[in-house]
């Protein structure tokens, strides 16, 4: 009998990610685990170039199983009550269930759910559902893309699912009564995700990124060496090894850059995914009754800040932990690549795909379900009349049917990309508008607040608004303490009373001139 093989994909919007497990002995062994970057918003035909180099040496032909993960920011995840009901009604009274927490029409969703047991509600018995909905169309898409490169999941399965099936069945914490979160920081997005008893019951989308924190190091800084700005190589190296220091020690970063000069960069993104890191928390115990979350942990591209763990348990209040990703997964000599195990925090979703293939909810179309449970039946049956090779046969008619049906459901895609398209440029209009026009500052409040705290040495030379972003440029006079000292002084005291977010977004010394320096710094009005 040949070994059961499972590949669990997770194609994400800056890396990709593949982790092939194959049963010896009753036990998962990992055989492969791979890492690739992608440029953020690269053309398709890059990342399909991409995938199919991922792919390189694996063999597809032998696999059990193809679980893909799918992420997308408009996945709703809730805890649903309905009443007993036939099977093929289940997914429509789900749909209606859930339209209020949907971002797009029930129509447009595709959904799936597990039983959680019963509840009785006024002398009623419910059935108690976990569900998950995705627009249809990123479905779709999604399937598209794999198709390009030959490949034709067995199961898809949304991020959710996918973390939740490393936390319980991977390196992370086994199965608890107390709700857990994990905070995954990839490169393209932000999510937090709370498990209850090894399922993943709560989600919300945060805007910070891995690659967004990379990129604010490169900001232009003053040094002893000039005027310096890292590269995007070497911001990611000062990530690791100097990121958030610690309050007793600065640190020095690379080229003379001081960790307090990074941190004054990243700050603005580190306070936002922290201040929407606990609304998320206390939203979810509020609306679910439960206690609240006392356990978090870091996954993603994002989570290999150094220090950031530390920093956020500070703020937070909660237990913070980095954990080790392949932790009680048998490796094969060679399995891990060496750019996967520098990212190893970035495969949790990947393993988590493969370890709970089969055990997660399906989100592949049923008529694609139906097609290739189909043709493995037909190909198991003739198998044990006729031999081998009339099964495999009939296993690719199954497969040819697979394929024909996928082609439809690409071809309505296609249709519906072009409607949506048309939509889109006022649909970003107006939520520009609705940004802009949300809130007004008190104007008073924030000229008085200048004038008391503008340090004596610094004074402005311009103040920008566009909305709530305010930027302030200005100069620093040759009064007794360096530029740095000043600049650090004044965005800490611009963040605890004027300004969330606060950015250093420049600052260059002055040669030949009264003033030290001029610089320029923004955030977001409070």
């Amino acid at each position: 009998m040949k070994p059961k093989r499972v590949l669990g994909l997770d194609i994400g919007s800056c890396t990709f990610k593949l982790v092939l497990l194959e049963l010896q002995d009753s036990r998962p062994v990992l055989t492969h685990a791979r890492l690739l970057e992608v440029p953020a918003q690269a053309e398709p035909n890059v990342r399909q170039a991409a995938l199919q180099s991922l792919l390189e040496g694996i063999d597809r032909n032998h696999l059990s199983g193809l679980v893909s993960v799918l992420d997308d920011p408009f996945t709703c995840v809730q805890k649903v009550l309905i009443p007993p009901m036939p099977a093929g009604e289940v997914a429509d009274a789900v749909k209606w269930e859930l339209q209020r927490f949907l971002a797009v029409p029930p129509e447009e969703v595709a959904v799936a759910y597990r039983l959680l047991g019963q509840q009785e509600v006024d002398g009623v018995k419910k059935q108690r559902l976990l569900a998950v909905a995705l627009p249809s169309a990123a479905i779709r898409e999604h399937l598209a893309f794999l198709a390009q490169a030959g490949l034709h999941p067995t199961t898809l399965i949304p991020k959710t699912s996918a973390l939740s099936a490393w936390l319980t069945r991977g390196g992370g914490p086994k199965s608890a009564q107390e709700p857990v979160g994990i905070l995954e920081i990839g490169g393209g997005g932000c999510e937090l995700i709370v498990a209850e008893n090894g399922e993943a019951v709560f989600s919300r989308k945060i805007s910070c990124s891995a690659t967004g924190l990379t990129k604010e190091m490169t900001g232009v800084l003053m040094t002893d060496q000039g005027q310096v700005s890292l590269t995007e190589a070497e911001a990611e190296t000062v990530k690791r090894s100097v990121g958030i220091p610690p309050a007793e020690a600065a640190g020095l970063g690379m080229r003379g850059v001081s960790g307090m000069q990074i941190f004054s960069l990243i700050r603005g993104s580190l306070e936002r995914l922290a201040v929407e890191t606990e609304r998320s928390i206390a939203f979810y115990s509020e609306s679910s009754e439960q206690e609240a979350v006392k356990e978090l942990f870091l996954v993603g591209g994002g989570a290999h800040l150094k220090g950031l763990a530390e920093w956020l348990r500070t703020r937070l209040g909660v237990q913070v932990a980095v954990p080790k990703t392949l932790d009680g997964v048998v490796q094969l000599p060679g399995a891990l690549q060496s750019n996967a195990a520098a990212m190893e925090l970035s495969l949790a979703a990947a393993l988590g795909a493969a370890l709970g293939a089969g055990k997660g909810m399906n989100l592949l179309p049923l008529e694609l379900q139906e097609s290739l449970q189909a043709s493995i039946q037909r190909a198991a049956l003739k198998a044990a009349v006729t031999g081998g090779l009339l099964g495999a046969v009939l296993l690719w008619s199954g497969l040819q049917v697979y394929h024909h049906s996928l082609m439809k459901q690409i071809g309505a895609f296609d249709l519906e990309q072009k409607a949506v398209a048309q939509q889109i440029p006022a649909v970003r209009a107006a939520a520009v508008v609705r940004e802009r026009w949300g809130r007004e500052p008190d104007w008073e409040e924030v000229f008085r607040f200048l004038t008391h705290q503008v340090p004596p040495e610094a004074y402005l030379t311009a103040l920008v608004v566009d909305g709530q972003e305010m930027t302030l440029r200005g100069r620093i006079r040759k009064l007794g303490r360096s530029a740095d000292e000043v600049l650090a002084q004044f965005t800490q005291t611009l963040g605890s009373g004027l300004l969330n977010q606060v950015r250093l977004h420049s600052s260059r010394q002055l040669e030949q001139s009264q003033d030290l320096a001029e610089f320029e710094i923004g955030g977001h009005l409070r």
